[in-house]
């Protein structure tokens, strides 16, 4: 996906209260103290079908001359960039963009575009057009992995072979942040787990809570999974009680989900050699 060369600023950091009290109905979370598999879904990631921007928020072509000339490279482009993949793949995505363009508009332009896309395209910006947007659950730099390559195997059927049918959408710069179980905290936390340990995790079931703060709330898990006899502990900090069910920019969701804290069962941790 042709990017804009412009990056996104980071949410500043919010301050929170270590205090906590609880609040009046906190406890279990409804319907969260079931069996379930890696979420409420059983899903690990979902893709979603494939949607391009053209060449994002810049030129797809000649102005009042012709103003999609090198559109169709950046739609090849954003295929790439809606399944991702390694960060080789990433720079070789880059590098047929480029050579893509300098074709049909030669080398300056070409340039100009593979230097925005080398700085704009970065996975983990919280923007639309990121390496790997098409994921709901962000994957960073990563081969695709057996049941990852059937869904876009999948989805890549129903692209137009004619790329000039691909209907060219215009989102926001910071999309909201989709979810796998419609709880973004718990979405987060199986991730997180997932990548301490290098593997997929199987969960059992799980407990919520919520305890009000001086300023903010702590959102609190209690996850039994395939990895210990004793569930692991994760929490976060948050603004409101309702933060992670609600929908939200990516950027204010990653100020929301700041700070969480894994707690690992006594003799049940990847110091004792679980995981990898």
């Amino acid at each position: 996906m042709t990017k804009n060369i412009f990056l996104i600023p980071i949410l500043a950091a919010y301050l929170f209260s270590c205090s906590t009290k609880p609040i009046a109905n906190s406890g279990t979370d409804t319907n969260s103290d079931r069996a379930i598999a890696s979420g409420p879904t059983g899903e690990h990631n979902r893709l979603q079908p494939f949607t391009s921007d053209g060449c994002s928020r810049f030129f797809d072509g000649i102005p009042w001359s012709n103003d999609t000339l090198w559109r169709p490279c950046c739609v090849v482009h954003d295929i790439s960039y809606w399944k991702g993949g390694t960060a080789e793949e990433r720079k070789s995505a880059d590098l047929n963009l480029r050579a893509c363009v300098r074709k049909v508009a030669g080398p300056v332009m070409a340039e100009i575009i593979y230097r925005g896309v080398r700085l704009g395209g970065y996975q983990g910006l919280p923007t639309t057009w990121r390496w790997g947007y098409g994921w709901v659950m962000d994957r960073g730099y990563s081969a695709l992995a057996g049941d990852e390559q059937t869904q876009v195997q999948n989805l890549q059927a129903l692209i137009p072979k004619d790329l000039r049918q691909v209907k060219i959408e215009s989102p926001p710069v910071v999309p909201v942040r989709p979810s796998l179980s419609g709880d973004y905290c718990y979405d987060a936390a199986i991730k997180n787990i997932e990548a301490t340990v290098g593997r997929r995790v199987d969960v059992k079931s799980y407990k919520s809570t919520v305890r009000a703060k001086t300023f903010g709330y702590v959102r609190a898990f209690r996850i039994l999974t395939n990895l210990c006899p004793q569930p692991i502990e994760y929490s976060f900090n948050i603004l409101t009680s309702t933060a992670c069910r609600t929908p939200m920019n990516e950027l204010l969701a990653r100020g929301e989900i700041r700070m969480s804290q894994l707690k690992w069962p006594a003799g049940c941790s990847p110091g004792d050699g679980i995981g990898h």
